[in-house]
């Protein structure tokens, strides 16, 4: 179990932002790209309207963790490694646009929803809990290198070579850590 918290840790913190950094940076992204990150984060709105009006009658934790579930699609540890098999870098390129939604989803409203619905939360001022999330958020590896990579992506700045094969290298050991069995 040990050894899977801390292979999480290296895929969250490492392995998977270099893929994130390593993809984002290197596309064209048009307006038909856009749509396909818009439509990944708009998909979030029914289906959270839905699971509120499905289980309002639930404990607050129960509703909590039935909203986080279904908000989102895990597509950074496995969709990357087996689309890129499949499809290459075409297909990495709709994988990414369609991430950047997600990762917003993600990292940004199911990490609200958590602190909200947690049985942990002890925050009896809004003040406090909004000051939490945002410094939670900007911990984020994965949502900074979004971020970051979207910055760079529309500035046009590029990385250095030895950059680029540091995120390359990284980048492919996330497949591997990712399916390793001790992974949880």
């Amino acid at each position: 179990e040990e050894n899977g918290k801390t292979i999480a840790k290296v895929v969250f913190n490492v392995t998977l932002p270099a893929l994130i950094l390593n993809v984002i940076i290197s596309i064209e992204i048009t307006p038909s790209l856009g749509l396909i990150t818009l439509i990944s984060i708009l998909y979030c709105i029914p289906i959270l309207v839905l699971a509120f009006t499905l289980f309002r009658n639930y404990p607050k934790e129960i509703k909590g963790l039935i909203f986080m579930a279904v908000i989102g699609f895990n597509v950074g540890h496995f969709a990357y490694p087996l689309i890129e098999g499949i499809w290459n870098e075409e297909g990495l390129k709709y994988i990414a646009m369609f991430d950047i939604g997600n990762a917003m989803v993600i990292f940004v409203i199911c990490y609200v929803i958590g602190l909200i619905y947690s049985p942990k939360n002890d925050f009896q001022d809004k003040k406090e809990l909004v000051k939490n999330i945002l410094f939670k958020l900007l911990k984020s590896a994965p949502l900074m290198s979004y971020i970051i990579a979207i910055i760079l992506n529309f500035l046009n700045i590029g990385f250095p070579i030895f950059v680029l094969d540091l995120l390359d290298v990284l980048s492919r050991a996330n497949m591997a850590l990712s399916f390793k069995p001790t992974f949880h």
